[in-house]
């Protein structure tokens, strides 16, 4: 495992850190002002990939250990516009049909925001991901008497059933899931479980098969 987990980590670096470098050796040519803003957009882009992965890895190092949390009244709606201001650009540029279905109020749930923010972020990501251009997203809020429900449908990839059980398996991806995003580590699902339980949620989901999309469940507690 240590020696899967150093190769995947030098692989997802490399091809960020190339891009950086192919961008500083490209400003220190002749080039137009126009041609400037576009190898800085690509600077951009390889950054925030860079710390994806930071974060990603400090998420897998320590989120499923003892780490300090620090809980608040939280709006779930709110978290999801950020993460829909985050992804706008990949949603618009797949054509993607994106719905949000919500209840008129909701109630606030308790939770540290910035770690389910990931978690949010993770399922959103996931499902542009793994849906085809023209596909539809579906964002649904309900509500029982404990718990606010969050689900995101996609009409993508879907799940294999000799995958389901590894889903939220450290270092797994599925064999379609590496054909589409060749980038991803396998670690994203697995932390997101493991800040879910420390806030005393569930996290789960559903897929009728292989190209019959998938629906995640992220239930969390009202604050009472």
């Amino acid at each position: 495992m240590r020696e899967e987990f150093v190769s995947v980590i030098t692989h997802k670096f490399r091809t960020p850190l190339t891009g950086v470098k192919w961008a500083i050796e490209m400003l220190h040519n002749n080039i137009s002002e126009q041609q400037k803003q576009d190898i800085l957009a690509h600077m951009e882009n390889s950054n925030q990939r860079l710390m994806e992965i930071v974060d990603l890895l400090v998420g897998f190092a320590k989120f499923n250990k003892y780490l300090e949390y620090a809980y608040e009244a939280t709006s779930m709606r709110e978290i999801v516009d950020i993460s829909l201001q985050k992804y706008g650009d990949q949603i618009r540029a797949k054509n993607v049909n994106f719905q949000i279905k919500a209840e008129p109020s909701l109630p606030l749930v308790v939770t540290d925001k910035r770690k389910i923010q990931f978690v949010i972020d993770m399922l959103i990501d996931n499902a542009i991901k793994y849906t085809p251009s023209g596909g539809v997203i579906t964002i649904t809020f309900s509500r029982d008497k404990k718990y606010i429900l969050l689900s995101v449908s996609d009409t993508g990839i879907g799940v294999k059933w000799a995958d389901r059980r590894y889903v939220f398996k450290k270092f797994y991806r599925g064999d379609d899931a590496r054909v589409v995003d060749t980038e991803g580590m396998g670690l994203g699902l697995y932390v997101a479980k493991s800040i879910v339980v420390r806030h005393r949620g569930r996290i789960w989901f559903d897929s009728k098969g292989a190209g019959k999309g998938t629906t995640f469940y992220l239930a969390l507690r009202i604050k009472t």
